[in-house]
């Protein structure tokens, strides 16, 4: 499978080791990172930020890409490779916004929260209150203490200030990278995956292939316990698009949660995750053929040195855009990196950078499969 991708493009083991580095990825990962954005809010904060760094890259120069902050008015980002059509034969797809909270009325100074996401946190963290600026996107107006006890959340400022609706309470955070350890800390979920996706456009936007890259905003909705309240955004970007050949989605996989039970033999830096299904199977889960196919790839690309990707056998993987990707195509692909305290459970988010280095590389090389004899032998 391998030999099949190489055959056809020759030069990509040299592209994929000069472009897709640790450093690189990182400094995708820390731009999108350290700038809040609270859902519904990504065509105005991190959609820029994503329009710099492919401008900084030289890929807005091609003509075989082409990116809008808010693609078509669906409050979603999106990256094209190859023509500026519906018809994409991969879906590359992960989600920009971040966990946050609306604001409700005070009471005795402390402003109770409507969590926009799964609420995971317990104790106190410091916390954000933003407001939107015309220009200047969210900005912060208050710094605070976002408290957690039994089912009360509130947030409580650091100095008198008056919130309202249309303010957004986020979990204060910064970027870092120990390069002792490889271990990153900040807002990785799902800034890792859309650092991930975005790293490896810029090498698949050197080779003839149709892919979608999805950075959907409003993945981070309302907790419930149907598909309907997941990647709301997604849903509005993906209608402009016709079924993919193959859809790949990237997000955080839970490590570190005494709810779930940890991957087997698998821990944060061994590498790049793949697992079979997402939320117990009420997300997407991946067919048998593309399982033993990824399989398959894993150990080709393990075994020259290419790519660490790693069977996430046991361990829990949330819901993400599988909801949406599994509506239109079978061949979905549930990929990601190890996630500890992906929310701010019981402390701030941490991941590797060599998890996530290995996550972009293996995105290019899943892409390019589309073609192979054996994909085409599966899959037609």
């Amino acid at each position: 499978m391998l030999q099949s991708i190489e055959v056809r493009w020759p030069d990509l083991r040299e592209r994929v080791a000069t472009l897709i580095t640790p450093e690189r990825v990182y400094r995708y990962l820390q731009c999108i990172g350290d700038v809040y954005a609270p859902s519904q809010t990504v065509p105005w904060t991190r959609g820029p930020v994503v329009e710099q760094l492919l401008h900084e890259d030289g890929l807005l120069g091609l003509p075989t890409v082409h990116y809008s902050s808010n693609y078509r008015g669906t409050g979603n980002p999106a990256l094209l490779l190859g023509g500026d059509l519906p018809d994409k034969q991969v879906w590359l797809m992960s989600h920009l916004d971040t966990v946050s909270y609306l604001v409700e009325p005070p009471v005795r100074g402390l402003y109770p929260l409507t969590p926009v996401c799964y609420h995971l946190a317990t104790g106190e963290r410091r916390g954000l209150a933003l407001e939107f600026c015309q220009g200047r996107g969210m900005v912060p107006v208050a710094r605070g203490v976002i408290t957690s006890r039994a089912e009360r959340i509130e947030f409580r400022p650091d100095h008198p200030v008056e919130l309202r609706a249309g303010h957004r309470v986020v979990f204060e955070s910064q970027m870092q990278w120990d390069r002792s350890t490889g271990i990153v800390e900040g807002l990785l979920d799902d800034a890792g995956g859309a650092a991930a996706c975005l790293v490896a456009a810029g090498v698949l936007a050197h080779y003839p292939v149709e892919v979608l890259v999805s950075l959907a905003d409003e993945e981070e909705a309302p907790p419930g316990a149907g598909n309907q309240t997941f990647s709301r955004g997604g849903k509005r970007l993906t209608q402009h698009f016709a079924a993919p050949q193959l859809a790949v989605v990237v997000d955080s996989h839970v490590t570190g949660d005494p709810a779930h039970a940890e991957p087997r033999d698998f821990r944060m830096g061994d590498g790049a995750s793949f697992t079979e299904k997402a939320s117990g199977a009420r997300g997407g889960f991946v067919s048998p053929p593309l399982m033993a196919l990824q399989r398959c790839l894993a150990a080709e690309l393990g075994a020259a040195g290419l790519v660490v990707l790693r069977e996430n056998a046991g361990g829990y993987v949330p819901r993400s855009e599988c909801v949406n990707a599994i509506e239109r195509t079978p061949n979905i692909i549930v990929t990601g990196f190890l996630n500890e305290n992906r929310h701010f459970d019981s402390g701030p988010p941490r991941g590797h950078i060599g998890d996530l280095t290995n996550v972009a590389r293996a995105l290019v090389y899943y892409t390019l499969l589309i073609g192979t004899p054996e994909w085409t032998q599966l899959f037609g």
